[in-house]
């Protein structure tokens, strides 16, 4: 699918990805050591796709987030994602967002999220999604 003014993220395995406030990713291979820098200051929408036991965080603003294709990954995403935050194709995963506005998973299992979502989430073709929500929260619930 086409991401508008988007940037992507893909084809990792074993690494740490951390985004500074500024748009800079610094790209760590576990195994190797290497890191790889780029820049995403200019980006409305970040797609993480095809990673593989990956640790991602990001803090700068987007409008849209597309994770696809994630197995056994942990994404944290300390600020609010204005839009929407897409979900597909991943298992085993943990999804840490502070807010989006809309929340849609399609093709998934045995996914964990912590999130607040100004309207419900939409699942498609999932199973075994769990929604952990702050203390106080009266929105947690598990779908299986």
């Amino acid at each position: 699918s086409r991401v508008a003014q988007g940037r992507v993220i893909q084809d990792l395995t074993d690494a740490v990805i951390d985004e500074a406030s500024d748009g800079t990713v610094r790209m760590t291979t576990t195994e190797s050591g290497s890191t790889d820098e780029l820049d995403l200051s200019e980006s409305m929408s970040l797609v993480l796709q095809n990673l593989c036991r990956c640790q991602v965080t990001i803090t700068a603003n987007y409008h849209l987030l597309h994770i696809i294709n994630l197995v056994d990954c942990k994404i944290t995403c300390s600020n609010r994602i204005d839009g929407a935050v897409h979900v597909t194709n991943c298992t085993d995963t943990t999804v840490r967002v502070s807010s989006c506005h809309q929340l849609r998973i399609h093709d998934s299992q045995r996914l964990e999220f912590h999130v607040q979502v100004g309207s419900g989430p939409i699942l498609e073709d999932s199973s075994v999604v769990t929604f952990v929500s702050a203390p106080g929260d009266a929105m947690m619930k598990e779908i299986k």
